[in-house]
């Protein structure tokens, strides 16, 4: 190994062909950097859709504790044979055994939710919802995620909101080595092409086409949505993306019945990516009210497929949506907000209105030319 070089034994749960948030990340980070002359850059994951000399799988496991720490080990392995010389272990804490810390090496703690950093704010809601149980587990993961961010070198969050929360639930010493690296997308794939193609919908283009996308329905309040399309009906029309139309209906029943006799909501399940992108292109604009969200990447996806977007005022949303013209910022839990916004939209503009240009400080190159920057500066 070149001593200018810096070794980066990157950790993650799942990785390959795969479409959600941590595949996607990984893999921004291996086509990145595996090329990378000043970066020797591994992977150590459960297992591999091929084989690589820097790929390390660690197996799997029933067993959550053992799943864990076989991934913990696996990066230490990997980090000592790679010494002597400058050896970082990139990784999501909250899937590592703190035994990485007692490794000698430089360890780089990725936050990517708030959950366990409010936990104390939100205890006796916990409990009354998800029972005792899942809170006492909530808590000994927020008593491991301050561990680390005391402990490890460098923390880094994905939105701002996220490192501002981490800094006040923990306090940690080196305030300065808490950073903020936002989530990126690829704006290439989600760039609108010419000519466009056919919406895999069929939907009808002369009303203004609304979409919602998450798999966790509740949180991102789509009951919240379904609500507003009544007095949005003669408007647009809404597509659903993630859920099926009889999980909504199992938590939102009268909702569903009420959109399904309105005829103005339809729901597309799981789609592919390609799908969903032409669906985005086909569409007006995403509506995320979320009623907590790190970052929202759907909405980067949809700002980049050139769609207006509507998000509610919590979390990191307010990040992403400040800084596109257009954007339109709502209240968190209010039904009536989604509605103005909407008649907003539709009376100034059918038609999308942002450029790739405009979520430039999303992009994947720029995500990836930070932490480049982070992982050779550092300590700075």
């Amino acid at each position: 190994m070149s001593a200018e070089k810096t070794v980066i034994v990157f950790v993650t749960t799942s990785f390959g062909r795969g479409e959600n948030g941590p595949e996607t990340y990984a893999r921004y980070l291996w086509e990145g950097f595996c090329a990378d002359v000043g970066v020797e850059f591994h992977v150590v994951a459960p297992s591999f859709p091929g084989t690589h000399p820097r790929w390390h799988a660690a197996g799997t496991s029933n067993n959550s504790w053992t799943f864990y720490r076989g991934l913990s080990r696996m990066a230490l392995a990997v980090a000592r044979s790679c010494s002597p010389g400058r050896v970082i272990i990139h990784c999501n804490h909250c899937h590592l055994d703190p035994l990485v810390l007692k490794g000698g090496f430089q360890v780089f703690g990725q936050i990517n939710d708030y959950e366990n950093a409010e936990l104390p704010g939100r205890w006796r809601d916990v409990i009354r919802h998800q029972g005792f149980r899942r809170g006492i587990s909530l808590w000994l993961r927020r008593r491991r995620e301050k561990s680390f961010v005391e402990n490890q070198d460098v923390t880094v969050c994905n939105s701002e909101y996220t490192r501002r929360a981490v800094l006040d639930a923990y306090h940690p010493a080196r305030a300065r080595n808490v950073v903020t690296i936002h989530k990126a997308v690829d704006l290439e794939i989600y760039r609108p092409p010419t000519p466009l193609p056919d919406d895999p919908l069929a939907r009808d283009r002369r009303r203004l086409q609304l979409l919602f996308v998450g798999t966790d329905f509740v949180r991102k309040g789509l009951d919240l949505l379904l609500a507003a399309m009544p007095q949005l009906c003669g408007v647009c029309e809404l597509t659903v993306v993630g859920p099926t139309e009889k999980q909504v209906e199992q938590a939102f029943p009268r909702l569903v019945q009420a959109s399904r006799e309105a005829g103005t909501v339809r729901y597309a399940g799981r789609v592919e990516k390609e799908t969903l992108r032409k669906i985005l292109w086909r569409s007006t604009a995403l509506v995320l009210p979320s009623r907590a969200e790190a970052l929202g990447v759907a909405l980067l996806e949809a700002a980049a497929a050139g769609l207006h977007v509507i998000g509610s005022r919590v979390g990191g949303i307010p990040e992403i949506i400040e800084r596109l013209p257009g954007g339109v910022i709502i209240e968190p839990d209010s039904s009536a907000a989604i509605v103005r916004a909407v008649q907003a939209i539709s009376e100034n503009s059918m038609r999308p209105v942002f450029a790739n240009s405009a979520v430039e400080l999303f992009s994947k190159q720029r995500m990836l030319a930070r932490l480049r920057k982070l992982y050779l500066s550092f300590p700075y």
